[in-house]
């Protein structure tokens, strides 16, 4: 768990602004694969026009960005090929890769692109498929599952009809899997269900233990806990409990109290819903702290998110900077060994005061990570540029997996010092979490549902609904956006503005983003433990973004 923490590196931070970019899910490297990606063992010879191809169940989430096909064309001319995607559910066509050219006698894999990638849906099956204009080239197969792939002997020179296939001319069935594999990269259509939220004040262990649970050994590669499936609190020199006494709101909270021992820890650690891997997550919770860390002392309050050996891709700290309390950001990045991000912003830290924290992680294999902190709705630290891919799954997963609350006394520290950290409301999600106490009071609020391609740089302009001053920045991914985030509620809405995106780059397009506004109560941080907080807001309104 936390014994990457030692050898730290300190990164300060005096941030005045929130400056967003990114990027990918990845799974295998920086993409996913649906299909074969081996050479099979045996060759067949298409005929001019024929669609041939093999159905294949999406491992993730994603948008397509290219087909290969591994070929052979032993003729003495060019043979130009194309290749599409199909639906299963409906045998219909999704989309077409662009037209290339095999040159005579070549073989091997050929890999075409999509003008638009299509968003592909985890667990759903798609056919993938390839179509020669002329005679004599082979494609490459293996033995598969039974009626796996398909055929349609008709010349339809690669025009691919909508279909439903099933219908086309000289139609049949095989138990061949083809050479043929669609990339991902990482897409929006990450469960919006993949939400959760816990309050505790059902007030009992059992369901505590119950919503608190691990399905996963999470093991090596490091000395971590928990390091086999279980539920409740994982200790050590630490204790953790459902309390009455101290909450932020109804009835109860979660109490983690440490001895005054360096490295102790008292957690609780969950699955992501349905142990899904997410590109980006974002988590918060409230906390309150009756012990702060002495000079030069750290001390984990979270909310938390790890990767699959649940390693920290990002958490929330407390540190002493000579005798000056300072929020910090502790997150990972290419290495197992993190770095503390030291931040000069965000509200003052006092004792048995209730702070809502929100953290935020986009995984990336290829230097366009990030980690992001606020407090009280404050953007305090935000660092871009990670390749935070340092936490695979047992089958070569990224993403994160694991979430976490609860304290810990940095193994860091030289000084020890006794503490019980409260936490309350936590909420996790996909997308960036308004509540009352942790987001600008703004009741702006964005849902991307497409994240269109081709985007480099996207304003997001905001006007009308009564009001002025709101503004939001667009997280990119290889093109595509994946969240956009209020940074500035302004002020005076009372209705939902018009948004519009502006990129650019001429080729931008395709992105669909709901905006939503909230009637949502003006919320003052209390320092009592016992404070009540306003009630969820309910979407009034809602317009699609235009591009």
């Amino acid at each position: 768990m936390k014994k990457q923490h030692i050898g730290l590196v300190i990164l300060a931070l005096l941030l005045c602004s929130v400056v967003i970019s990114s990027s990918a899910f990845v799974v295998l490297g920086a993409t996913t694969q649906l299909g074969q990606a081996t050479t099979g063992t045996y060759t067949d010879r298409l005929l001019s026009g024929m669609i041939v191809g093999s159905r294949f169940t999406a491992p993730s989430n994603g948008i397509a960005n290219s087909i290969s096909v591994y070929i052979y064309n032993p003729t003495s001319s060019a043979i130009n090929l194309k290749c599409a995607i199909y639906g299963e559910s409906a045998n219909t066509l999704i989309a077409t890769t662009q037209q290339i050219s095999v040159a005579s006698q070549f073989s091997g894999w050929q890999t075409l692109n999509f003008a638009s990638g299509p968003s592909l849906t985890s667990g759903t099956s798609y056919s993938l498929v390839v179509s020669f204009a002329g005679d004599g080239c082979y494609l490459y197969y293996s033995s598969g599952s039974a009626l796996q792939s398909w055929y349609a002997y008709q010349n339809y020179n690669y025009n691919f009809p909508n279909g439903p296939y099933s219908s086309f001319s000289g139609y049949g069935q095989s138990n061949n899997v083809y050479s043929i594999y669609a990339t991902l990269t990482p897409s929006n259509t990450e469960s919006s269900q993949a939400s959760f939220s816990d309050n505790f004040d059902y007030g009992n262990t059992a369901t505590l233990n119950s919503n608190w649970a691990w399905t996963d050994s999470v093991g090596p590669p490091q000395a971590c806990v928990p390091t086999v499936s279980g539920s409740g609190f994982v200790n050590r020199n630490g204790i953790g409990s459902l309390t009455s006494a101290t909450h932020y709101s109804s009835d109860y909270s979660v109490g983690f109290a440490l001895t005054s021992t360096v490295g102790a820890w008292s957690l609780l650690y969950k699955d992501t819903p349905n142990k899904e891997y997410f590109s980006t997550l974002y988590m918060n919770n409230q906390i309150s702290v009756t012990k702060l860390p002495p000079t030069g002392q750290y001390l984990m309050v979270g909310p938390t998110i790890c990767g699959y050996h649940d390693y920290d891709l990002v958490s929330a700290y407390i540190y002493n900077d000579a005798g000056t309390l300072k929020w910090v950001m502790f997150y990972n990045d290419v290495t197992y060994v993190g770095t503390y991000a030291i931040s000069s912003l965000g509200p003052s830290i006092q004792t048995n005061t209730w702070y809502n924290i929100q953290v935020m992680v986009h995984i990336s294999a290829s230097g366009n990570g990030e980690a992001s902190m606020w407090i009280n709705g404050v953007n305090v630290a935000d660092v871009t540029g990670l390749s935070n891919n340092i936490d695979l799954g047992a089958n070569g997963e990224l993403g994160a997996r694991f979430v976490q609350i609860g304290s810990f006394e940095s193994e860091s520290n030289t000084k020890a010092f006794a503490t019980t950290v409260y936490v309350d409301d936590v909420n996790v999600s996909p997308t960036f979490i308004t509540t009352s106490a942790s987001a600008p009071k703004s009741t702006i609020g964005f849902t991307v549902l497409n994240g269109g391609s081709s985007y480099t740089s996207p304003a997001i302009i905001l006007s009308g609904g009564g009001g002025s001053g709101a503004t939001a920045i667009a997280h990119v991914s290889n093109g595509h956006i994946y969240s956009v985030v209020l940074t500035n509620p302004g002020s005076g809405y009372t209705s939902t503005p018009t948004a519009n995106i502006r990129d650019p780059n001429p080729k931008a397009q395709g992105a669909n983003i709901v905006v939503t506004f909230n009637e949502v109560p003006n919320f003052t941080p209390t320092s009592s433990p016992t404070a009540t907080s306003s009630s969820t807001p309910t979407p009034t309104d809602k317009l699609l973004l235009e591009t």
